[in-house]
């Protein structure tokens, strides 16, 4: 039974994934559901709804209405959330797990929108039952599609850069401030704009599973670099715990470890122990194989890792434990990992 849980609590879904890319572009995100799915991704896996304003709303769908098809009421509900943003950019509408049973026309639903809205919309098919890297990816597959390129100087695309994946909200910042080059970040601190000069980026870094998985199905020349050197740290049998990309230029800037996780992991950049982890039962199996000295990863993990005796160095990662480890600044973050693996 790998999908059940006794020691993690849920990690952040598709929904959360596709509202984290759109979050920061003018648009208006609708998602289509009760309420529970809204409050969910607003109130626990987006750290900007604090900070910043975007205009997300729930379509409040009775199950009737969603089972019966009754269009003209969500219609009618975006009408009058228009009518509070009428600035807005888009209509993206994001599916959950009663239109996705149902087998909702997300298409026929766009097409009514621009004829009576006369704004482009666009719809993430996400379900509720992935995890948030899947709603990431299919939010960048509907914008390069709807967005027409514009010529533009050459450029460094940022691909994958979520406050879902990253360590803090200033984490952009931080890393073009570490670059000494200006970037175009794609799904944090970006607009609308930034998908106008995807032709421009002879450059790309890869930050995430989602940036990876778009880099390379639009054949972009990348690499990956978190700017963090080498690092002179104690040797252990140490496990990395993050999401892959972020997990990897930590053991590269502290030159050993293996590397696991929940999320999707490409196997072109595994090393021979790393492991993509199906369930709680996977990690707790690896743990005592391994007999490891530290873990690297976000303390939620100690929960499924009992009777570990050695170092846990805290490395949050805000999909798996949301504001409960939540750290402040970029350089704050990497500077208590950095004193952590000194001991």
């Amino acid at each position: 039974m790998k999908d059940l849980y006794r020691y993690l609590s849920p990690f952040a879904p598709d929904i959360s994934g596709a509202v984290s890319v759109l979050f920061e572009l003018g648009g208006l995100i609708v998602i289509c559901d009760a309420g529970g799915c809204t409050g969910n991704t607003c109130g626990f896996d987006e750290p900007r709804w604090y900070t910043k304003s975007s205009a997300i709303y729930s379509a409040g769908l009775r199950d009737l209405d969603a089972i019966l098809g009754r269009d003209e009421k969500l219609l009618d509900k975006i009408g009058q959330a228009l009518e509070s943003v009428p600035e807005a950019r888009f209509i993206a509408l994001i599916g959950t797990p009663v239109p996705a049973v149902i087998a909702t026309d997300y298409t026929a639903l766009c097409r009514m929108c621009e004829k009576r809205f006369h704004k482009k919309s666009i719809y993430i098919e996400t379900t509720g039952m992935k995890d948030y890297t899947y709603g990431q990816v299919k939010a960048y597959r509907a914008l390069i599609n709807c967005v027409e390129e514009k010529p533009s100087e050459d450029c460094i695309g940022l691909w994958g850069c979520s406050p879902l994946d990253l360590p803090s909200l200033d984490s952009v910042q931080a890393l073009m401030q570490r670059l000494g080059k200006k970037c175009i970040p794609f799904g944090m601190d970006d607009s609308l704009e930034n998908y106008t000069k995807i032709a421009a980026c002879k450059e790309n870094i890869v930050l995430s599973p989602s940036g990876l998985t778009i880099a390379k199905e639009l054949g972009l020349n990348f690499h990956f670099d978190y700017c963090l050197g080498k690092w002179q740290v104690k040797k252990k049998k140490t496990l990395i715990l993050h999401q892959q990309i972020l997990a990897n230029a930590l053991r590269e800037a502290i030159g050993m470890g293996d590397v696991a996780s929940f999320f999707p992991m490409d196997p072109e950049y595994m090393q021979a122990n790393d492991r993509f982890l199906e369930g709680e039962m996977d990690l707790i199996g690896m743990v005592k194989e391994n007999a490891y000295e530290r873990i690297i990863g976000d303390p939620l993990f100690l929960r499924a890792c009992q009777g570990f005796t050695g170092q846990m160095v805290s490395l949050p990662h805000f999909a798996v434990s949301g504001q409960m480890y939540q750290v402040e600044s970029d350089v704050t973050y990497w500077a208590q990992v950095k004193e952590a693996l000194s001991v």
